[in-house]
């Protein structure tokens, strides 16, 4: 089991912002999700970064109870339907951020 958190329209689909979900690794976690909250879930997913204690991994990476998986889809905007990443051959999600990695959008200031 691990524990899971959504967000944004992740949290939407699955209808809660927290769950535990079986499984052993990251995709097997996120097929737990996808069998429990159904297509509409699924469909948020192949849009979403996934990432581990705050880290992006790959999917065969192992989780257990202490671990917290993060569903994050994006903040603003979005990609048009044939901007989409699709999912690869043994994939159930899309590739992730790398930390450290700029994501472009509107800068935002302080004013003094």
């Amino acid at each position: 089991m691990a524990n899971v958190r959504f967000f944004a329209s992740a949290r939407e689909a699955a209808g809660r912002g927290r769950d535990e979900l079986p499984g052993s690794t990251v995709d097997e976690v996120l097929r737990s999700a996808c069998d429990r909250y159904g297509q509409a879930f699924t469909d948020v997913l192949t849009t979403c970064r996934v990432w581990v204690n705050g880290e992006s991994v790959p999917e065969h990476t192992p989780v257990g109870p202490d671990d917290e998986v993060a569903v994050l889809p994006p903040v603003s905007g979005g990609a048009t339907e044939s901007a989409r990443p699709t999912v690869g051959p043994g994939r159930l999600f899309p590739g992730r951020l790398i930390p450290g990695q700029l994501i472009p959008g509107p800068m935002i200031q302080e004013t003094p």
